[in-house]
C-alpha cells in the first residue's frame, strides 16, 4: 500500500475541496486499521461512529447473506451512522485483505472546529454520495 498523504487523500471523492493543509493535519489525527479477508468490520444492529475509507482491498455491504455492494479503494462506507447516529443498517464484511482509514466522530467535530468551510464540503461530500447510493435504487 503507497503511503498516506495528503495527495492521495485528494485523490478520493470524500476529501474534495480539502486543501492540502486540512488533509495533512487530518492523516495526524486519524487511524488506518488492517483487516484480513474474512474479518467483520461491523455488524448489521450495531451502533457506530465512524466512516471507513477503503486505501486497500474489497469489502462487501451484506443484510444478511444478501450482498449489496461491494466497496473498493477509494470508496467509504458507515456515513450513515456517523451522521444518524442509528444501528448500522448493514454489516460490511472484508472480502480481502484491507487497510481501512477510520475518522470517527471526534474527528469530524475537530474538522468542524478547525475549519468550517472545509467541514461543511466534507459533509456534502458525503451527501452527494449518499444520494447517488438513493438513485441507484429508485
Amino acid at each position: 500500500m503507497e503511503a498516506l498523504d495528503a495527495e492521495r487523500l485528494g485523490r478520493i471523492g470524500l476529501f474534495g475541496g480539502l486543501d492540502d493543509e486540512t488533509l495533512e493535519a487530518l492523516i495526524e489525527r486519524v487511524e488506518v486499521k488492517t483487516y484480513a479477508a474474512g474479518d467483520v468490520v461491523y455488524e448489521q444492529g450495531s451502533c457506530g461512529r465512524q466512516l471507513y475509507v477503503v486505501l486497500g482491498g474489497l469489502v462487501s455491504m451484506r443484510r444478511g447473506e444478501e450482498v449489496l455492494s461491494e466497496e473498493g479503494v477509494g470508496t467509504w462506507f458507515g456515513e450513515m451512522s456517523l451522521l444518524d447516529m442509528q444501528p448500522r443498517p448493514v454489516s460490511a464484511v472484508c472480502i480481502e485483505n484491507c487497510a481501512l482509514l477510520v475518522i470517527g466522530c471526534r474527528d469530524l467535530d475537530w474538522l468542524y472546529r478547525r475549519a468550517p468551510k472545509r467541514y461543511a464540503m466534507f459533509i456534502m461530500n458525503i451527501a452527494r454520495q449518499l444520494s447517488r447510493k438513493l438513485r441507484t435504487i429508485l
